[in-house]
């Protein structure tokens, strides 16, 4: 009973991300040093094919589930490093100067005088995300 307790308690420990990779990654090696077993466990080849193959699949199954977590930390890590975040405003910015070209360009298509009021007014609905394209030039 004390063993069934422990295992309830360790199935509800919390794990950091790097113990729960360590402990994919050492479920793996024991599954892989049973695969490869030199004793045979069952008489009958087929039993003991069908054993291996279980053991096979659980060992690639763990190094799979390890490998995820290592893809969550990588992302993790980019993510609050600061990389994925200078990454996603310089996108942003990019766009931004992208609309705003676009939008003055519209401007000068549909009149033949800008005017610095105009800009701004373009510059401004940019800054709070572009809801109103043009709004305030298309009155103009």
């Amino acid at each position: 009973m004390e063993d069934l307790t422990d295992r309830k308690y360790d199935m509800l420990k919390v794990m950091t991300l790097d113990e729960a990779i360590e402990k994919e990654k050492r479920y793996a090696e024991i599954k892989e040093r049973q695969a490869e077993e030199p004793r045979r466990l069952f008489v009958d080849d087929d039993r003991e094919k069908e054993y291996r193959a279980v053991i096979a699949k659980e060992d690639a199954e763990a190094r799979k589930r390890a490998e995820w977590l290592e893809e969550l930390k990588s992302y993790r890590a980019s993510v609050f490093s600061g990389d994925m975040t200078q990454k996603m405003l310089k996108e942003e910015y990019c766009k931004a100067v992208d609309d705003f070209a676009e939008s003055v360009k519209n401007l000068i298509a549909d009149s033949s005088v800008i005017r610095f009021k105009d800009i701004d007014e373009i510059a401004e609905q940019l800054k709070v995300g572009g809801e109103n394209d043009r709004a305030g030039t298309e009155s103009n």
